[in-house]
């Protein structure tokens, strides 16, 4: 399938490991996985799995949904190597959710891969998830464009919501997942090999990093990526890319006056975001 801007969906069902799994860095998304993702392509590995990577390829969802209702809700087969060969064989790297939600997963599917645990204050990290992924967990907008455009919104919305009851329990933001937040990187830290491990904030730089990856320390600074900005231009580019979709569909069905009608609401709930 071809989505809005030409690009070509892959569906990675049956794909095998092409390059090595060598770091798979399973802090919680918030705690700078898009910079952790620059700084890890200008290191050299390519390519880097993030959330991003399952919204430009929906046929990932699918796979994702899978793995989500074997561990967190006892439905089908749980994930294994072989799986995740298929999933996330072409990367060398990984971060953000969904995969940090899988690290026993992944660290006995990949024993050999060095561990990052990026993490940050839990309470300015509360704030952080408060401020962003609230608004995809919850608006209208995202919901109403899912219902027009099933074969992506209409799979990553509920995905995504599914991903958060699984691992933290409610259907929401609450305080209480910063509770959770604190577990999982006790849990990540118990479950890793000291000489396989280092915990990380990505306002260090690159020294530490590079001296555990064994690389050179770069000539330019460590990429910082303004998250916050950079969610909300995403979510702005799947309401633009589901708008598009939609208002095809609409029109095949209702004609095109109709279409114009979804492509009003879209621009009035744009402010939503």
């Amino acid at each position: 399938m071809i989505d809005w801007t030409g690009k070509i969906w892959v569906d990675r069902r049956g794909m095998k490991r092409v390059v090595p799994m060598e770091v798979l860095v399973l802090g919680l998304g918030r705690t700078g996985s898009m910079s952790m993702v620059a700084a890890l392509q200008k290191l050299g590995y390519d390519d880097v799995y993030h959330m991003s990577a399952a919204i430009a390829n929906p046929p990932d969802i699918d796979m994702w949904q899978e793995a989500i209702d074997a561990k967190y809700f006892g439905k089908g087969k749980p994930y294994g190597r072989q799986e995740w060969d298929q999933l996330l064989g072409h990367c060398m790297a990984v971060t953000d959710f969904p995969t940090a939600a899988f690290p026993e997963e992944l660290i006995a599917a990949y024993p050999d891969a060095k561990v990052i645990l990026t993490t940050r204050d839990p309470e300015k990290w509360y704030q952080s998830v408060y401020s962003t992924l609230r608004l995809a967990l919850e608006s209208r907008s995202l919901a109403f464009a899912g219902l027009l455009d099933r074969p992506f919104l209409g799979k990553l919305i509920p995905m995504m919501r599914k991903l958060w009851i699984g691992f933290f329990g409610i259907p929401d933001v609450r305080p209480q997942i910063k509770d959770r937040f604190i577990e999982h990187n006790r849990a990540v830290k118990a479950m890793t090999p000291p000489d396989k491990y280092l915990e990380y904030r990505v306002g260090e730089g690159w020294d530490r990093l590079c001296e555990f990856l064994g690389k050179p320390v770069p000539e330019e600074e460590f990429p910082r990526v303004n998250e916050t900005a950079s969610f909300e231009q995403l979510l702005q580019k799947m309401l633009k890319g589901s708008l598009v979709r939609s208002a095809k569909n609409v029109a095949k069905i209702f004609g095109p006056l109709a279409a114009v009608g979804v492509a009003v609401y879209f621009a009035k709930t744009q402010s939503l975001l």
